[in-house]
């Protein structure tokens, strides 16, 4: 009884009746488990499914090529066909964003982006508050170190008690009347208008 199962391996020599036969995809021979791979066998066309590919250098695009292919010959043909384009170079490299804040050099993601909402600027998050990344608007209405006294008043205006509502025409007599008429008291209530 003859069994019709599987099939013999295609390398010289061998003929093994194998039940699960590997059918090999470059030279269609059908081949056992010991000889499958393409060196097992010494397939003649195991170079035509080696995928490589290169880089133009001048417009970043992708050529692809076998193993039988000269990488110069290649090359040669994808600039003389016109499919170059060296103008495009700048499209295909994006330049990533990073965070606008002083010697900062963090790459921003969509996690880790902030938007000042004072100066509009892009920061990562370790600059996310206003002192942090140097906002223009911050600093405009920083007080200086040093505070400055407020400017005299202008001739002939008048000074106010705040206890009496008493009027003088100088600070030394508004001081020296506090002093004198004022001096103990504790609230303004008790004050006496005179």
């Amino acid at each position: 009884m003859p069994f019709d199962l599987g099939e013999h391996c295609s390398k010289p020599g061998c003929h093994q009746n194998d039940f699960l036969p590997f059918a090999c995809d470059c030279c269609a021979g059908v081949f056992c488990l010991e000889h499958r791979t393409y060196d097992a066998h010494s397939c003649p066309n195991a170079g035509r499914k080696d995928s490589r590919a290169i880089t133009c250098p001048l417009c970043r695009a992708t050529i692809p090529l076998t193993n039988d292919q000269d990488v110069n010959v290649i090359f040669e043909q994808h600039t003389r066909a016109g499919n170059c384009n060296p103008e495009s170079y700048n499209d295909r490299k994006k330049a990533k964003a990073r965070c606008e804040a002083e010697n900062c050099r963090e790459i921003l993601t969509a996690s880790n982006t902030m938007q000042c909402p004072t100066c509009r600027k892009k920061v990562c998050l370790r600059h996310r508050f206003e002192t942090d990344h140097q906002c223009k608007r911050q600093r405009h209405n920083a007080r200086p170190a040093t505070a400055v006294a407020a400017p005299p008043p202008a001739p002939g205006t008048a000074e106010g008690c705040p206890y009496c509502r008493a009027t003088f025409s100088e600070v030394t007599q508004l001081v020296a009347h506090v002093e004198r008429d004022h001096g103990n008291v504790q609230n303004k209530s008790e004050c006496i208008a005179m």
